[in-house]
Parts: structure tokens; C-alpha cells; sequence
């Protein structure tokens, strides 16, 4: 999280002004936003940029490498202006997101008989924040994706994305997955046999 706090520090490490790191901010790419609110976070860094940005100390972000991308900047427009990988690391830790990885695997839409219904019904956003409360480990995440995959081509998904993994339904259908795989090897075992 972006604090005063960690902008001054920021400022004074790398001998910026205040307003060049809230651009630099500004520009960077929050991962838990959708793509909407990326292009929010844009024109608000355009809009930043031409009431309170100097080109001077923009041109100085330019010479240390920490945007690259300006070439619309004498239209007054920087909203394709991007930040270094260094920068974007300032801002937001470059944590492998389990949940968004979650989030892109499972189905948006869920059919249980003749009902169909969303299974996404949160943000990307506040589903992250739900998972990562929940606290799963790797290995535990590795499991929920293997059974996500099974469940998805066995057409055995029947809840939304949040009671999967709240009510931890995914452990069922883990169980499920392996009792399935368990009598597939043993019927190959007893075709081999006879």
C-alpha cells in the first residue's frame, strides 16, 4: 500500500520531487485492477500530468530510465507512458497472483441443470482480497488449479467461485478427482490383467 510515508522515502532515496513520484504512481500498473480501471488510472495520470506536472522534472524520469514510452508527450497526452519493471516493484510487489491465476481458470457462467448462473460475482479485486484471507498455501493453491482443470472438463462445477473455495468444495471434488483417476487405473489394471 502506497503511503506518505513511503513517498518521501521514495523521493528522498532516489532525489525525486513528490509530484514526480505520485506520477510515476500514478503510471504504474496496480495488478488487481481490470482493465477499466487501468484506463481510469490513466486518464487520471494524463489529467495529473497537465495541471501539476513539470516537463522538466518528467524529462529527468526519461534520463533515469523510469518511463519509457513518451513519445505523446508533446500532445500533453502520457496516458501510453510506462514505467521501468524498478518502478513498477515501488509500488506493487511482484507477488505471484495466485487468485487472478484462479480468477482466469474458472468459468464465468455455470449451467446445474436448467439453471444457468454467474460463478464470477465479485471484482477481481475484492475475489483477491477473499482469497487471500483464506490463506492458502502454494501447494494448496496447485491443488484448487488441478481440480478447477478437472472439474471444468468433467463438467462437475456446480458452485461460484467464492462458495468453491470458502466452503472448501474444491477438497469434495479433489476426493472426487482421485477416486475418478483411481478406478481408470484400476480398469486399465483389470484389462491388462485378463
Amino acid at each position: 500500500m502506497i503511503t506518505i510515508e513511503k513517498v518521501t522515502r521514495l523521493a528522498m532515496k532516489h532525489e525525486l520531487t513528490h509530484e514526480s513520484i505520485m506520477l510515476l504512481f500514478l503510471l504504474s500498473r496496480n495488478p488487481a485492477r481490470n482493465k477499466k480501471g487501468k484506463e481510469t488510472d490513466r486518464k487520471l495520470a494524463n489529467e495529473y500530468f497537465n495541471k501539476l506536472g513539470d516537463y522538466v522534472d518528467f524529462k529527468l524520469l526519461v534520463d533515469y530510465g523510469y518511463v519509457s514510452g513518451y513519445d505523446s508527450l508533446f500532445a500533453g497526452d502520457i496516458s501510453e507512458v510506462e514505467v521501468s519493471a524498478d518502478v513498477q516493484i515501488w509500488f506493487w510487489t511482484p507477488v505471484k497472483n495466485f487468485a487472478k491465476e484462479l480468477w482466469d481458470l474458472y468459468p464465468r457462467k455455470l449451467k446445474v441443470g436448467d439453471n444457468e448462473f454467474n460463478a464470477k460475482n465479485l471484482s477481481l479485486a475484492k475475489f483477491s482480497s477473499r482469497y487471500n484471507a483464506i490463506g492458502l498455501s502454494p501447494e494448496q493453491h496447485t491443488l484448487v488449479m488441478n481440480t478447477v482443470k478437472w472439474a471444468v472438463d468433467n463438467n462437475a462445477l456446480k458452485v461460484g467461485m467464492i462458495k468453491f473455495l470458502e466452503l472448501e468444495h474444491w477438497q469434495d471434488l479433489w476426493d472426487e478427482m482421485l477416486e475418478s483417476d483411481g478406478s481408470k487405473s484400476k480398469r486399465k489394471s483389470n484389462i491388462t490383467i485378463l
